[in-house]
């Protein structure tokens, strides 16, 4: 399967509740708790439909995210193009 880039379509660091995505690293970071540690996603393991969902499933095993999971969603699927889960990649 041919690899793709994804596209950027937020601004160069966005912040939806404790999920945030920074361009400069391409990397979605997603607090733990308040004043808690950062958990990060870098979007270079997510070039499939398959390492995207796999990350969507191990986030959402944790206790810690699954009341985030919205926010997550709302900004992986603003950094992925949408021809990945179309199976265009």
């Amino acid at each position: 399967m041919e690899r793709m880039e994804f596209t950027i379509l937020l601004q160069p660091t966005t912040k939806i509740g404790r999920v945030r995505f920074n361009d400069e690293s391409s990397t979605i970071y997603f607090q733990t708790r308040p004043g808690g540690w950062e958990y990060d996603v870098d979007m270079k393991r997510c070039r499939t439909a398959e390492q995207a969902l796999d990350w969507i499933h191990q986030l959402n095993a944790k206790s810690w995210a699954k009341p985030h999971m919205t926010d997550f969603l709302s900004i992986m699927f603003s950094a992925i193009s949408s021809t990945l889960w179309s199976g265009k990649a």
